[in-house]
């Protein structure tokens, strides 16, 4: 589907979000995240679908930011017997 196309059959004002939609999803970064999918779902992914997939890489990219306590912990082969 190509972009126009899209465009047509959904149409993304820049006040109209899902409801609790954080300000940093912006309208465009709706439509290219729906860009984005849609063809790999063989659908177009909704509006409320685009905004759960940008909130779930935001809290993976939060797990992931967050320093490991691997450095801190002694492992067995450190300790001297």
């Amino acid at each position: 589907m190509s972009k126009r196309q899209r465009k047509a059959e959904t149409s993304i004002d820049a006040t109209s979000r899902p409801l609790a939609t954080p300000e940093w999803i912006t309208s465009d970064l709706i439509r290219d995240t729906q860009d984005v999918w849609s063809p790999m779902y063989g659908r177009l992914v909704s509006e409320e679908e685009a905004v759960e997939m940008l909130l779930n890489v935001s809290h993976l990219y939060d797990v992931l930011e967050k320093p490991s306590n691997s450095g801190t912990r002694k492992s067995q082969q450190d300790e001297v017997p």
